[in-house]
């Protein structure tokens, strides 16, 4: 859904399955070939996983905190009033 985009990124595979935040993530890094698939695997594994998904929820709430960020990366949610 369009609000759930505005959350997490997306990716479709080939069948239509929809994969969001670090699951994207992993699947995007396992169709980049060498040497970035065994990284999207490692992190389809699930203890590895769960710390992903952590890991990426906060990139996702701080990534305009982080270097080389820009005022686009915040999401209207964390705009200030009158920013």
């Amino acid at each position: 859904t369009e609000q759930r985009a505005r959350h997490e990124v997306l990716w479709v595979n080939g069948e239509g399955r929809v994969f969001g935040g670090a699951a994207a993530v992993a699947e995007v890094l396992k169709h980049c070939g060498l040497p970035w698939s065994p990284v999207g695997a490692l992190l389809s594994a699930p203890i590895v996983r769960t710390v992903a998904d952590l890991v990426y929820r906060w990139v996702a709430a701080n990534r305009f905190r982080l270097p080389g960020s820009t005022s686009a990366c915040r999401v209207p949610s964390q705009q200030r009033p009158g920013a």
